[in-house]
C-alpha cells in the first residue's frame, strides 16, 4: 500500500487524491481481514495453548463466558491441574468447555454454574453443573454435545450427561492424561 501512495505523489493532485482515498480504503478493508482472519484462527485453536498454565486459558475462557448478557455467574474450581496435558487433551479440554458454556448461555436459563476440572493420576476430569433448566426428555442430541462427544471418545475419554440432582444438567468429562507437562 505504502508503494501506491508514493507513486500516487508523481501523479496529477485530483488523480493522487483519488488514488490516496482508494489506497486507505484498501487498507480499511485489509485490516478487517486481518481482525477476522485471527478471530478465525483463535476458534480453531486458542493462541495461548501450550503457552499458559491450562488453568490460566480455561479461566480466560470463562471470563469471556461471563461478559455475555445475561450469563450465569460461574464459580471455576481447579484442582491438582498440570500446566499441561498436551495439546490435544488441552485443546478437547478447552473446546468441550467452550460448547458446554455456550449451550449453557444459550439453552439452560441457568443462574449459575460449578465448574471443576481436576488433574489425577492419568486422568483428567471436566464436571460442568447448572442449575437451569435441564435437558427435555427425548430431546435430540444436537451438533455441540455430538462434537464433544466424538473429541472426548477419540482419545479414549468417556463422556456423561445427566440431570443434577438439583435440577439443571451435568456435563462429565474423563480423559487419559498421561503425558503431563509442567512449564
Amino acid at each position: 500500500m505504502a508503494v501506491l501512495t508514493r507513486l500516487a505523489s508523481d501523479l496529477p493532485e485530483d488523480s493522487a487524491g483519488r488514488v490516496r482515498s482508494r489506497v486507505q480504503i484498501l487498507t480499511e478493508i485489509a485490516g478487517r481481514v486481518q481482525t477476522l482472519n485471527r478471530r478465525l484462527l483463535e476458534r480453531l485453536r486458542p493462541i495461548a495453548l501450550g503457552d499458559i498454565p491450562l488453568a490460566e486459558l480455561l479461566a480466560a475462557l470463562v471470563t469471556e463466558f461471563e461478559k455475555h448478557d445475561g450469563a450465569p455467574d460461574i464459580a471455576f474450581e481447579p484442582v491438582h491441574l498440570a500446566n499441561s496435558y498436551g495439546d490435544c487433551v488441552d485443546l478437547t479440554l478447552y473446546r468441550c468447555l467452550q460448547e458446554g458454556l455456550t449451550n449453557i448461555v444459550r439453552h439452560a436459563q441457568a443462574r449459575s454454574v460449578a465448574l471443576r476440572i481436576e488433574g489425577g493420576p492419568g486422568t483428567v476430569r471436566l464436571t460442568l453443573r447448572d442449575d437451569g433448566v435441564g435437558l427435555a426428555p427425548g430431546r435430540a442430541v444436537g451438533m455441540g454435545l455430538t462434537g464433544i462427544k466424538e473429541r472426548v471418545h477419540a482419545l479414549g475419554g468417556s463422556v456423561s450427561i445427566t440431570a443434577a440432582a438439583a435440577g439443571g444438567t451435568c456435563l462429565d468429562i474423563v480423559l487419559p492424561a498421561g503425558h503431563e507437562r509442567t512449564h
